[in-house]
Formats: C-alpha cells, sequence, structure tokens
C-alpha cells in the first residue's frame, strides 16, 4: 500500500461497532443517557462519557452527540479499556451520534 493510499484512509477503515446503521437508529429513541458533547474536542467527549457511564446500569445504553470526529477513535478506544461495548457510529451531516452499552458494574 502506499503513503497516498494510507493518508487517504478515513477512520470508517478501523472503526467498527457490532450493530449495523439500521440497528443504530432504531437504538436512538432507546437509549437511556444522551450525552450532549457538541462543540467540544478532545478529550471532553470521552469524559462526559465517563461521567455519565456511571448513572448507566450494566447493558443500558448511551448515546453521544459529537462533532468532533476524533470521537470516531476516542470513544472506541475507551471502550477497549473500560470493557464497554462500541455499538458504532451514526454519520450525520452535521454530528456524530455514538453509542456505546455499559457492560461493567
Amino acid at each position: 500500500m502506499s503513503a497516498d493510499t494510507r493518508r487517504r484512509r478515513t477512520t470508517a477503515d478501523y472503526v467498527h461497532g457490532t450493530r449495523s446503521e439500521a440497528e443504530l437508529r432504531d437504538l436512538i429513541e432507546q437509549c437511556e443517557i444522551v450525552v450532549d458533547a457538541l462543540g467540544t474536542f478532545c478529550p471532553e467527549p470521552v469524559i462526559r462519557t465517563q461521567n455519565a457511564a456511571r448513572d448507566l446500569a450494566p447493558g443500558q445504553i448511551a448515546m453521544v452527540l459529537a462533532d468532533d470526529a476524533g470521537v470516531e477513535i476516542d470513544l472506541p478506544a475507551w471502550c477497549i479499556s473500560t470493557r464497554n461495548e462500541f455499538l458504532g457510529v451514526l454519520r450525520e451531516p452535521d454530528q456524530l451520534r455514538v453509542f456505546v452499552r455499559k457492560l461493567g458494574s
């Protein structure tokens, strides 16, 4: 793979959630918590997600609203480090909707 090809890849090439786009769209109305991280940059969306996750019971879902593309890498990494489930990202013109399921206590 050439250097030019590597540079053209997006975060979507590296980050995959466990749910399809259709499944994520169905989750929009079912989330227990909505984390508003619009207008913030790293590490604020992760900090807000971490704080909100404290109020979730295992199995519950948080939807993070963000406009910083860094969440597409930061939140999956946070899920791995905290043993939560990264469900996926819905990319919309003006925002990203990131879905996380709390697995542990």
